[in-house]
């Protein structure tokens, strides 16, 4: 079969993503076991002192200017003997300990006097960072950490916790990579609920319209009849829409259609428009189908199958009246940012998305999963929209994760 894909770039790129994982910094660290943190670092921006703290009273106290973002879950590594030697020791408020751990790139650039615990520790420790070398051995280094111990003390926790102007998180997954790894804790737990209900929509796109015979989505017609969209299966495959975020494997859709004209069609299609998000391409979508038995070259021709129809798109001046992926009232109300029916979640999305710049992971509502289950009502419009909805929440996480957006107070160059 004639496919739009090119199986050779995709190898390709399949295998330079592999390549990039292999040449990450963490890779150094594979064949070694972390410690999570609870790591408070000094927020030089929202501290009232120089970065000396030369003339600091206290670091930690009621009258402390120092002020803190708690990250959690931050990976330590070679902290496993500090957790061997606290837990199996005999330590009291005058013990005095020290030792050195790496904070690895991608992650945070440590200063002095951060303050770190350690979760898996039964007891309060906290640690203060008292020096920070930078290996630059590599092109995106580590940095290596000395450390004493400060407090055994729940109440020097709970002050930690006072001087704390903000919480972050660690998405493990994304150390290594060129998404970020430390990411706001309500964020983080926005973007796993949205990749939570993606997956959901992804299952059931794969349920309710993927034909194993000849591996694509076929949707609902009338009288038990079926319709195929290439553009919609090239749409898929080329934005790894039926993949895991970050993974290799997942659903390629097959192209069952040669037509040497497809390229120059797709650019007219809603998937197009939607890539270039241009709202002054927005149209009602017309198109038109040929029944797919009457092509040697599908398929459904070899299976002598009747019941599927093909979409295309009919000549710019053909007359004809064709059928509509959107109804020209729907077009008007997102030209005109004039669209309020909360009742159809996909719409609202669409139009949202075409008329807000700032739209981000915040304007994705909850609850587009359930749009999917409404096949009677709904006919053809939640196969063409889904994997547009799809797309959109990709591109809206793929923006939020780029790692040149991260903090200021992360890399220090607030100092």
């Amino acid at each position: 079969m004639a496919t739009m894909i090119d199986e050779q770039q995709m190898i390709q790129d399949n295998i330079f993503l592999y390549e990039q994982r292999l040449k990450s910094p963490i890779r150094r660290f594979t064949d070694k076991s972390f410690v999570p943190s609870t790591y408070f670092h000094v927020k030089n921006t929202e501290t009232t002192v120089d970065s000396g703290y030369g003339d600091v009273e206290e670091i930690l106290g009621p009258n402390s200017p120092i002020r803190f973002i708690c990250i959690k879950g931050l990976p330590l590594y070679g902290a496993e003997q500090i957790v061997l030697n606290l837990n199996n020791g005999d330590y009291g408020l005058n013990t005095e300990y020290e030792g050195d751990v790496t904070v690895i790139a991608g992650t945070i650039k440590p200063i002095q006097n951060d303050h770190f615990l350690i979760n898996t520790l039964k007891d309060s420790y906290i640690f203060r960072i008292t020096e920070v070398s930078y290996d630059a051995l590599v092109q995106e280094a580590s940095y290596r950490v000395h450390f004493v111990l400060e407090y055994i003390d729940n109440r020097m926790v709970e002050q930690l916790k006072r001087q704390t102007i903000g919480y972050k998180s660690i998405r493990l997954e994304n150390i290594g990579t060129d998404e970020r790894a430390v990411i706001e804790e309500a964020d983080l737990e926005k973007v796993e609920k949205i990749e939570t209900m993606y997956q959901k929509m992804v299952d059931g796109m794969l349920t309710f319209y993927y034909n194993s015979r000849y591996n694509c989505l076929l949707g609902e017609m009338e009288n038990g009849l079926k319709l195929y969209d290439p553009f919609q299966a090239f749409f898929i495959n080329k934005h790894r829409l039926f993949h895991a975020r970050s993974q290799i494997d997942g659903t390629v859709l097959s192209i069952l259609v040669n037509d040497p004209k497809q390229p120059l069609k797709y650019e007219r299609s809603i998937y197009r428009c939607f890539e270039l998000r241009d709202i002054k391409k927005i149209s009602v979508f017309p198109y038109t189908t040929w029944l797919g038995s009457t092509n040697f070259d599908t398929s459904f021709y070899k299976w002598v199958d009747d019941t599927v129809h093909i979409v295309d798109f009919p000549k710019i001046t053909d007359p004809l009246k064709h059928v509509q992926i959107f109804s020209e009232a729907f077009v008007e109300e997102i030209k005109t940012n004039n669209y309020h029916d909360d009742e159809n979640i996909y719409r609202y999305v669409i139009a949202d998305y075409f008329n807000n710049p700032d739209f981000s992971i915040h304007n994705i509502p909850e609850g587009l999963e359930h749009e999917i289950m409404r096949l009677e009502d709904a006919n053809l419009e939640i196969f063409f929209l889904t994997p547009v909805i799809l797309y959109i929440i990709r591109t809206t996480i793929t923006e939020y994760m780029r790692r040149d957006t991260f903090e200021d107070e992360l890399l220090n160059v607030d100092e």
